[in-house]
């Protein structure tokens, strides 16, 4: 009882399978998370039949128009878990799952929202772009130096200003 009790209150959202694929408990976030298929999240339910209502309802975004064959690959995923992994979900949700097979063949399954280091990298990814951008068309020489002033940015008409190798610098 005390299991099941922290298990219900975990902030990840967790679901636990049978050796046969089937739903045996889950949290309150794991029903939230599938508030639109939440017949599918009943003690009972079959991983795959759980996954296709899921797909069906547009809750996995990167499935979109290759559903048949994400569903084949997130089974065989399911069935042989490897390291965690990044899945995108509805309304830009992001989730880091780890599955884990334990010894009588069920399998366990935690994911932890990542949304907010999504958006993060997100950031990041643009900035860079917009970086990488202005390099490549500011007309001057452009170098940046870390603090132990090893040449970290640069863009190449730095090396024709200069008259420089660029291979031998960099």
């Amino acid at each position: 009882k005390r299991l099941i009790e922290a298990i219900t209150h975990l902030d990840e959202y967790f679901v636990l399978w049978d050796a046969a694929d089937r739903l045996v408990v889950c949290n309150d976030r794991f029903r939230e998370l599938n508030a639109e298929v939440a017949e599918m999240t009943a003690p009972g339910t079959i991983f795959e039949d759980h996954i296709r209502a899921a797909l069906a309802r547009g809750l996995y975004p990167n499935a979109a128009g290759r559903e048949e064959e994400w569903l084949e690959a997130r089974i065989l995923q399911h069935r042989d878990p490897g390291p965690p992994f990044e899945m995108e979900r509805q309304d830009d949700q992001w989730l880091l799952i780890s599955e884990q097979k334990l010894p009588d063949g069920s399998v366990a399954t935690i994911s932890t929202d990542i949304t907010a280091r999504k958006r993060i990298e997100r950031t990041i990814e643009d900035k860079n772009r917009i970086l990488e951008t202005a390099l490549r068309t500011i007309p001057d020489g452009v170098q940046v130096l870390d603090e132990d002033l090893r040449l970290v940015a640069w863009n190449d008409q730095l090396f024709e200003v200069l008259e420089l190798d660029r291979d031998a610098i960099v």
